[in-house]
């Protein structure tokens, strides 16, 4: 297989990694309700947690999150190249978010996004969850604790990986992508009628 095959069969898989909805799954194998029926009708992990449960919510962000750091450590490990892993961070964030098994109704992204960024830089990933765990924690609001876990860390990356002009690139895609699928939940917090985290009866 030639180099060009690799990196397009590396992408496509990127994508369909991307796709597997954890989140209906795991709702599935616990005999709850499909979050898509229930509370936002997101397969995220946050909605997976208000209709199944913490431990459903929290199972859902370590499969979404580890499916993304997956698509991109392939590449890496294949010897591809890191312009290949950071083209496969988009394509797994965007099959978690537009799959097509689902209709392209997928999750927001954010675990797939931290997942990713894990892999390419922990530094600004731990950046972008502690802004997260900060925000949700004294407002409850995960819309708001993700889109400035998504803000700190772009801005963060500036700071910690001055030079990697690719993850910069990938960190604004990530930002416009998160404020694009949080478009509802924006139009919510600026009415003051955004709901607060509570997390469903079998946490």
């Amino acid at each position: 297989m030639g180099h060009l095959s690799k990196i397009l069969v590396m992408g496509g898989v990127a994508y369909l990694l991307g796709t597997i909805p954890f989140g209906i799954l795991i709702s599935r194998l616990l005999g709850s309700d499909d979050p898509r029926q229930k509370g936002s009708g997101n397969i995220g992990a946050t909605n997976v947690a208000r209709v199944a449960g913490v431990k459903a919510g929290i199972l859902t962000l370590a499969l979404d999150a580890g499916k993304a750091s997956l698509a991109v450590s392939l590449p890496l490990a294949f010897g591809l190249g890191r312009g290949v892993a950071l083209a496969c961070a988009v394509l797994v964030v965007i099959g978690h978010m537009f799959p097509v098994w689902t209709g392209l109704r997928g999750g927001k992204g954010i675990a797939s996004i931290l997942g990713a960024t894990l892999v390419l830089s922990p530094a600004v990933a731990a950046a972008g969850l502690a802004a997260f765990a900060l925000v949700v924690g004294l407002t409850r609001y995960v819309s708001l604790g993700s889109l400035l876990a998504l803000l700190s860390g772009f801005a963060s990356s500036w700071l910690m990986a001055p030079s990697d002009s690719g993850l910069k690139v990938i960190l604004f895609v990530f930002l416009l992508l998160g404020a694009m699928k949080h478009a509802p939940n924006i139009r919510r917090l600026a009415n003051g009628c955004e709901p607060k985290f509570r997390a469903g009866s079998r946490a």
